[in-house]
C-alpha cells in the first residue's frame, strides 16, 4: 500500500521558494503610461465623450435662438417674447440622440474589458469620462456666442465637424483588443494581456445576478446616477429656455457663466458615485458600471416628458414645479446613497476558493 511521503523542512522551504519565484514571474511588469497605446485610446474616448455631450447640449442652447429668430443669420434678440413650450417642453428633440450616446458609453466600457489592466481601469475610465465635463462646459461657454455672432447653424457645423473628426479617430485608432492593435509595443501588449489573464483566471464564476438585484449598495449607485442625470438633463435641456423666457436674459451673458459653473461642479459626482462599483465589486466593475449608466440613461428620456407636462398644465407655476421635482429626485438619491452606500467589497463579489474535504 502506497504511503504519502512527508517533505523534510529543507525540501519544503526549497519548494516554497520555487513557488514564490513562479508567482513573481506571473506578476506583470508595469510599462510607462506616457505615449502608451492604452492611454491614447483613453484620450480618443475622451474626445468622443466630448463631442457626444456637446452635441446634446448645443441642441438645447440653439433651441432658444431658433425659436426667436426668423432667419438663420438673424441675431438673437432680447425681446420679451415668451418661448412656446409643447408637451415635451419645447425640447422634444433631445432624447433622439440617446441611442448614439448609449452606444458610445456601452462601447467604451466593453473596450476597457480588453484594454484596461485592473489596477489602472479606474484611471483610464476617469480620463475618458472627463470628456463629458469638457463637452458640457465648452458647448455652454461658446454655443451662445457662436449663435449670436455667426448664426445658430454654425454651431451645428462646428460641433458636427468635431464629431466627424472623432468618428474618424475611432475608426482608425480603436481596436477590439491589444493583440490586433498595430501600433502597440510588445512590452505593453504583454503587460495588458498578463494583467487580464490574472483577472480572468481568478473570476471564472457566473455573474451573481440575484445577489446584485438584492444588493442595496448597487441600488444606491443606480439611484445616485439616475438623480445626477436628472439634474444634468434639467439644466442642459430647460435652463437656457428658462433664462430666456422668464428672465429675458441673453444666453451669452453672465447667467450662462453660472450655468457653466453649475454643470461643471455637478460632474464631480463622477469621481464618487460612478466609480463606487470599483470599491464594492471590482471583479464585476465593468458590468455594473455599464448597468448603472444604462439605468441612469432613463432620466434624459423621462425629464422632457414630465417637465413638459408640468409646464403645459400650469403655465404660472410650471417652472416652480419643475425645480421642486428636481430637488425631490436629487434629495431622494442623496439620502438613499448616504444610508445604503458602501465602500467595502461585498460578500458575493469576493473571490471564492474551492476546497476539497
Amino acid at each position: 500500500m502506497a504511503t504519502k511521503t512527508e517533505l523534510s523542512p529543507t525540501a519544503r522551504e526549497s519548494k516554497n521558494a520555487q513557488d514564490m519565484q513562479v508567482d513573481e514571474t506571473l506578476i506583470p511588469r508595469k510599462v510607462p503610461s506616457l505615449c502608451s497605446a492604452r492611454y491614447g485610446i483613453a484620450l480618443v474616448l475622451h474626445f468622443c465623450n466630448f463631442t457626444t455631450i456637446a452635441q446634446n447640449v448645443i441642441m438645447n442652447i440653439t433651441m432658444v435662438a431658433m425659436v426667436n429668430s426668423t432667419s438663420p443669420q438673424s441675431q438673437l434678440n432680447d425681446s420679451s417674447e415668451v418661448l412656446p413650450v409643447d408637451s415635451f417642453g419645447g425640447l422634444s428633440k433631445a432624447p433622439k440622440s440617446l441611442p448614439a450616446k448609449s452606444s458610445i458609453l456601452g462601447g467604451q466600457f466593453a473596450i476597457w474589458e480588453k484594454w484596461g489592466p485592473p489596477q489602472e481601469r479606474s484611471r483610464l475610465c476617469s480620463i475618458a469620462l472627463s470628456g463629458m465635463l469638457l463637452g458640457c462646459f465648452t458647448a455652454i461657454l461658446i454655443g451662445g456666442f457662436i449663435s449670436e455672432t455667426l448664426g445658430w447653424p454654425f454651431v451645428f457645423y462646428i460641433f458636427g465637424g468635431v464629431g466627424c473628426v472623432c468618428c474618424l479617430l475611432w475608426f482608425v485608432v480603436i481596436y477590439d483588443d491589444p493583440v490586433s492593435y498595430p501600433w502597440i509595443s510588445t512590452s505593453e501588449k504583454e503587460y495588458i494581456i498578463s494583467s487580464l489573464k490574472q483577472q480572468v483566471g481568478s473570476s471564472k464564476q457566473p455573474l451573481p445576478i440575484k445577489a446584485m438585484l438584492r444588493s442595496l449598495p448597487i441600488w444606491s449607485i443606480c439611484l445616485g446616477c439616475f438623480s445626477h442625470q436628472w439634474l444634468v438633463s434639467t439644466m442642459v435641456v430647460y435652463i437656457p429656455t428658462y433664462i430666456s423666457s422668464v428672465y429675458h436674459v441673453n444666453i451669452r451673458d453672465v447667467t450662462t457663466a453660472l450655468l457653466t459653473l453649475s454643470c461643471g461642479l455637478s460632474t464631480l459626482c463622477q469621481s464618487g458615485i460612478y466609480i463606487n462599483v470599483l470599491d464594492i465589486a471590482p471583479r464585476y466593475s465593468s458590468f455594473l458600471m455599464g448597468a448603472s449608466r444604462g439605468f441612469s440613461s432613463i432620466a434624459p428620456v423621462i425629464v422632457p416628458t414630465v417637465s413638459g407636462f408640468l409646464l403645459s398644465q400650469d403655465p404660472e407655476f410650471g417652472w416652480r414645479n419643475v425645480f421642486f421635482l428636481l430637488f425631490a429626485v436629487n434629495l431622494l438619491g442623496l439620502l438613499f446613497y448616504l444610508i445604503f452606500g458602501e465602500a467595502d467589497v461585498q460578500e458575493w463579489a469576493k473571490e471564492r476558493k474551492l476546497t476539497r474535504l
